[in-house]
């Protein structure tokens, strides 16, 4: 297991080029781990906690409370990740105005808003949903039909963030890798579970809760990535300038 994590944290590492990364100073460098520490501490303790509430409602509460389903529009469970996606944006924001490249942090920071307000208001449900209507199929196929029609921004969006975290440290970029990773196998569960996902089934409940943490988990590590990526990018700047 060892080995196995060592030679994929190597791959990693040579993905982001690391050999073309300018040093960040010992003190800095040791913020900057603090913060991504923090980013994986929140993103577990964020979908534990979710996974505890929501299936403590289901199985123990009998979905007694509304509020405290994932499954549920508008909750604070679904809430919770429409923040952390809003994170990302504010994060890009921030490293366009403090570090640059602008233009690619700022167009990142327009897509992560969108995907944000999109997940609080639930936009693309009511797509595939307009689109499963207009087409006469299965309700079941919605959850297959708005992957394919987000895909050209999603695709987007993930090329945005490993372009711009590539020049980070090797654990920032492993922490953007890890988070995308999540989110991928958030939206292949949706996709996989959909014929048998209906109503509030034992499917439907579980599928829920793992797809909702698994979402807000992997934009917590996002955002943590992208803003250590801006800090160490603040630390070599103010290095450089301070250089005879």
């Amino acid at each position: 297991m060892t080995a196995s994590t060592g030679s994929l944290r190597n791959l990693l590492d040579r993905l982001a080029g690391s050999g073309t990364r300018p040093p960040v100073e010992e003190l800095s460098a040791v913020r900057i781990a603090a913060t991504l520490r923090a980013g994986r501490a929140l993103a577990a303790v964020a979908a534990g906690l979710l996974l505890v509430v929501h299936f403590t409602n289901a199985f123990v509460l009998g979905h007694e409370f509304t509020d405290l389903d994932a499954n549920a529009e508008g909750t604070a469970l679904t809430w919770a990740s429409a923040v952390a996606t809003a994170a990302v944006a504010v994060a890009a924001v921030v490293a366009a105005v403090m570090t640059g490249p602008r233009v690619p942090y700022v167009v990142l920071a327009c897509a992560a808003a969108f995907l944000s307000l999109d997940d609080m208001t639930e936009l693309h449900e009511r797509i595939s949903a307009k689109m499963v209507t207009v087409a006469e199929v299965s309700p079941t196929w919605d959850s297959v039909i708005w992957p394919l029609v987000y895909l050209p921004l999603l695709v987007l969006t993930a090329v945005l963030i490993l372009r711009l975290t590539r020049v980070g440290t090797p654990t920032a970029f492993r922490h953007v890798v890890a988070g995308l990773c999540l989110l991928v196998a958030a939206i292949a569960l949706e996709v996989l579970t959909a014929p048998w996902s209906t109503g509030t089934n034992l499917v439907h409940t579980v599928q829920g809760g793992v797809e909702e943490a698994l979402e807000l988990a992997g934009w917590v590590l996002i955002a943590s990535g992208v803003l250590a990526t801006m800090l160490t990018n603040v630390v070599r700047q103010a290095t450089a300038a301070r250089a005879p």
